[in-house]
């Protein structure tokens, strides 16, 4: 669990004044994202952008389990060709051989990776 507006005024996304420990300015993130995110130069992950990534993955929980249906075999052919690429560009962004993985050694995916 994560604070998008720091909890102290110095905290990563500080305000004078301190964010709440309340369900809109938590954010679940693993611990090696949660410590890149609040050690990353101010401005990298401003609260906006931490607010967009959370709704969107509550979308995603929120549509898991529904059942999509296609009235034809190409458009289910083009979705999961859709799925695939993106899985690809999360593995190829994040995954145990990325920049990102690669240029912190005490991450998650650097050390499964190697």
């Amino acid at each position: 669990m994560a604070h998008v507006i720091g909890s102290k005024p110095t905290a990563a996304r500080g305000t004078p004044e301190g964010g709440e420990d309340t369900y809109d300015n938590l954010i679940l993130l693993c611990p090696t994202h949660h410590t890149h995110i609040d050690k990353s130069p101010e401005g990298t992950y401003w609260v906006e952008l931490l607010h967009e990534w959370k709704k969107a993955h509550e979308d995603i929980i929120s549509n898991a389990g529904k059942t999509a249906k296609y009235d034809s075999y190409r458009k289910l052919q083009i979705e999961i060709a859709r799925i695939l690429i993106t899985n690809k560009l999360t593995f190829d962004t994040y995954g145990p051989h990325s920049a990102t993985a690669q240029s912190d050694p005490n991450s998650n995916a650097y050390l499964y990776g190697n």
